[in-house]
């Protein structure tokens, strides 16, 4: 079974199309897992009318607890399927990609999906943080080699490969320092081309203005300078 994990907060708005839309484009056997991080908007309220229309999803509300890692450590502690995957859940990250992510896993143990390999691309409108990753992401190939998209954020693993890695990080840093353990470890990681799209609705949760965009890549810099040195 494919479990997919979809953090949100503040989602009211994407959450029911994008079920309906993972289940349109998803033909085996599946589980959604919503966790929501108690949203204002009453994100949890959405999921838990959608768990009564398909019995494949689950939510859990995280009551007084914040924070994108957590929220997929949580996530992936009550999945229940030998492969998982996680996204965004605003739309930004294509369901037709989930069946080519999932598929890859039957030959390796974890699988991204790239903005930067062939057929890949970046098509978020905001000038400053597509220029940003598309920079730190080509720093990132040079300094670890790999991989072409180590903040994707849109990744399927094997469950034994989770359990051997812990996730650590405040935030997309997560990603960076799982990924590269993961090769450390000598996992084979294939790489799917995605178009990373605008959100659909809502306000990120990332990118609030250029401070924070800037805040961000601050955080994304270190880590990626301290994986390095520890090379």
């Amino acid at each position: 079974m494919l479990s997919i994990i979809l953090p949100t907060y503040n989602e009211r708005e994407n959450i029911a199309p994008l079920v309906e839309a993972i289940h349109q484009c998803v033909s085996e056997p599946l589980e959604v897992v919503v966790v929501d991080d108690d949203s204002p908007d009453r994100t949890w309220e959405v999921t838990a009318a959608l768990e009564k229309r398909f019995p494949s999803v689950r939510l859990i509300r995280r009551m007084g607890k914040k924070g994108l890692t957590d929220s997929l450590r949580e996530g992936i502690s009550h999945a229940r399927g030998e492969k998982l995957l996680w996204m965004d859940a605003d739309f930004s990250m294509p369901p037709e990609a989930i069946p080519f992510l999932s598929a890859a896993l039957e030959t390796h143990p974890v699988a991204i999906g790239s903005r930067y390999i062939q057929g890949g691309k970046d098509a978020r409108r905001d000038f400053l943080p597509v220029f940003l990753s598309a920079v730190f992401n080509r720093l990132a190939y040079l300094l670890l080699g790999g991989l072409t998209d180590y903040t994707t954020g849109f990744v399927a693993a094997r469950r034994e490969v989770l359990e051997k890695i812990p996730f650590s990080g405040n935030y997309g840093e997560y990603c960076i320092r799982f990924l590269c353990e993961a090769r450390r470890i000598g996992c084979l990681i294939k790489e799917i081309p995605y178009e990373c799209r605008p959100r659909k609705k809502g306000d990120s949760k990332t990118f609030t203005s250029p401070v924070e965009t800037l805040r961000h890549g601050k955080d994304y810099l270190w880590t990626l300078l301290s994986l390095w040195l520890k090379r």
